[in-house]
């Protein structure tokens, strides 16, 4: 069963941290004048898995 309330399962500081990465990540390519398309195309991942990071989304994963 997939959770979709993930604040009740992470620690406060988790959650938060979670998001602030997603919000530097957002500003870092506004800033570079991307949209989630190229940056996604860049990374090598889906549109929606950039949208997920950006979100602060816990079960978004990224392979280097």
């Amino acid at each position: 069963m997939k959770l979709k309330n993930w604040d009740t399962i992470l620690t406060g500081d988790a959650a938060l941290s979670l998001k602030e990465v997603g919000h530097l990540v957002t500003e870092a390519r506004k800033r570079r004048g991307m949209s989630l398309v190229d940056l996604a195309t860049r990374a090598c991942v889906d549109r929606r898995t950039v949208s997920q990071l950006e979100a602060g989304s816990p079960g978004v994963s990224i392979g280097l």
